[in-house]
């Protein structure tokens, strides 16, 4: 079965509606990261994230938002970054067109963590639950997978650090130019420093974390664990709502 929801027609759509358990939807942003990762990486690893998650659980990918806040790396050429109510209103309207093509249970895969960026997304799903009953759920995959970061590639690694380059070569090894991969680039974000643009394109927020290239094979292996440790999380909650939904009927 087609599962992007781009490629289908709207009548391919209308049957689609009744089959599938829920819409993934990704978002990123477009920023550096590194000197050795595409630009898109926020966005590359959720939509492939939300590509697999849809065939394991029987839902639909919508497509991926690829806007959002960005503003600490507006210092490296390629940052393209949207004001924090203009991404809210984005998320809300998309929301909205999903529920009138009859969706209400929406799974959002995050690959950005600035703090307006997430407020941004989280407030436009209160708004799409409180005004038009629909579901949704958020999972920013790093955080979710911080644990898995540090048993399997030994750092949880921040801003273009191992984990994000973990994935990237997991998901596309030619996108992970590990040959232009520069440690002078790693900058270390301290509670009670602020620099604006940050001086480094790999940022790490613990100084007993560290920025490297993974070998192949933990790379994979983190990328496979990331997602049935992301899939037991929906599982759960998609039954969780299916149980609300009858106990309000009753």
């Amino acid at each position: 079965m087609e599962r992007r929801l781009w490629l289908l027609s709207w009548k391919e759509l209308k049957d689609v509606t009744r089959k599938v358990r829920f819409v993934a939807l990704p978002i990123g942003v477009v920023e550096a990261h590194g000197p050795h990762l595409p630009l898109g990486t926020d966005f590359i690893i959720p939509n492939y994230l939300s590509t697999v998650l849809v065939e394991k659980l029987n839902g639909l990918l919508a497509p991926p938002i690829p806007y959002g806040v960005t503003t600490s790396l507006t210092g490296f050429p390629g940052c393209l970054s949207i004001e924090p109510e203009t991404l809210r209103r984005l998320v809300f309207e998309v929301l909205r067109s999903l529920r009138r093509s009859g969706f209400d249970k929406i799974v959002i895969i995050n690959g950005h963590g600035g703090s307006e960026h997430v407020k941004a997304i989280v407030d436009a799903m209160k708004q799409a639950w409180l005004e038009l009953s629909i579901k949704t759920l958020l999972i920013n995959w790093w955080v979710h997978a911080a644990r898995k970061s540090k048993e399997i590639l030994g750092s949880i690694g921040g801003h273009a650090g191992t984990e994000e380059t973990a994935m990237i070569i997991a998901i596309r090894e030619d996108l992970a130019k590990t040959n232009l991969f520069d440690e002078s680039q790693i900058f270390l974000v301290e509670e009670g420093i602020e620099a604006f643009p940050v001086p480094g394109s790999i940022l790490i927020y613990d100084p007993c974390d560290k920025a490297e290239i993974p070998p192949k094979e933990a790379c994979m292996k983190f990328s496979n664990e990331v997602v049935e440790k992301i899939a037991k999380v929906i599982e759960r909650t998609l039954r969780g709502w299916e149980v609300q939904s009858s106990e309000y009927r009753t």
